[in-house]
């Protein structure tokens, strides 16, 4: 993880010496007119990016799930050695984890990248939330991670609108603080022996 924030500036610092640290801002090919259904107001683009994280996270579940490589991932992640021992190459197990998170994460940048200026540390905040969700789901539980994404967006916006925009992310933040008070395994985490 580590080594992953290292490799995470370098690439932010050989951005920014390429570009220079001027936000950019990246042209929608929708129109920047609201739609208005029932009241509330959606961007085109806004709707876009709903559906197709909607469509990446069932193919996601669908993948863990109900795939050999799912079920060889979800082995690899609950022990290793074991894993190891019926079969499954871990290495390559690791590797696929990592460019399939490596490929969402790129589509997510793509598809987010017209809605907000893009520079090169654009994606720090991004990264403190999805730890955020991560911790606040449960390690390693998918179900918990899409509550917990759904309930920071949902107390995000309450707090934007009943108290300030400029406190919204420290909602997600005091969100966080509550559950490693109340629950320190996360929502749908599982208490594990460790060795």
């Amino acid at each position: 993880m580590l080594a992953m924030i290292g490799v995470s500036l370098l690439f932010q610092n050989v951005a920014m010496l390429s570009w220079t640290a001027v936000p950019q801002a990246i042209k929608s090919p929708f129109p920047p007119e609201a739609i208005i259904i029932g009241g509330l107001y959606f961007i085109p683009q806004r709707i876009l990016v709903i559906c197709i994280a909607f469509l990446f996270v069932v193919l996601t579940h669908l993948l863990l799930k109900k795939t050999t490589l799912g079920k060889a991932m979800r082995a690899t992640f609950l022990d290793r050695e074991t894993a190891s021992l019926m079969g499954i190459n871990s290495d390559r197990i690791y590797s696929f984890t990592f460019v399939l998170g490596a490929g969402l994460a790129g589509a997510a940048g793509a598809l987010l990248g017209p809605i907000f200026t893009v520079h090169p540390y654009v994606g720090n905040l991004a990264n403190l939330k999805a730890f955020t969700i991560v911790i606040f789901g449960g390690l390693g539980s998918f179900t918990g991670a899409i509550t917990a994404g759904l309930l920071l967006g949902v107390f995000e916006s309450l707090g934007a609108g009943y108290v300030s925009s400029g406190y919204q992310d420290a909602v997600g933040f005091l969100m966080l603080i509550l559950i490693l008070i109340v629950k320190p395994t996360g929502l749908f985490g599982k208490i594990g022996i460790t060795r």
